[in-house]
């Protein structure tokens, strides 16, 4: 893993971002017709995204290199 990537505690803040990015990372056969939104919270799909009741969900978030 690089040095410029940190894994962390998501944050409560964080929480709607991390619904977007599940339903953006869907798979859309038809993209005519994608899939509802509320999608995500079916117990098949939310059990890879759940924050759960202790917030253990991390996240790896990239530092930009500067020099």
């Amino acid at each position: 893993m690089s040095k410029d990537t940190i894994i962390r505690k998501i944050l409560p803040k964080e929480y709607s971002f991390m619904e977007d990015i599940m339903y953006e990372v869907i798979y859309h056969p038809d993209p005519r017709n994608p899939y509802p939104k509320d999608i995500i919270y079916l117990p098949q799909v939310r059990v890879y995204w759940d924050i759960g009741e202790k917030g253990m969900t991390t996240i790896a978030w990239w530092k930009p290199h500067r020099e």
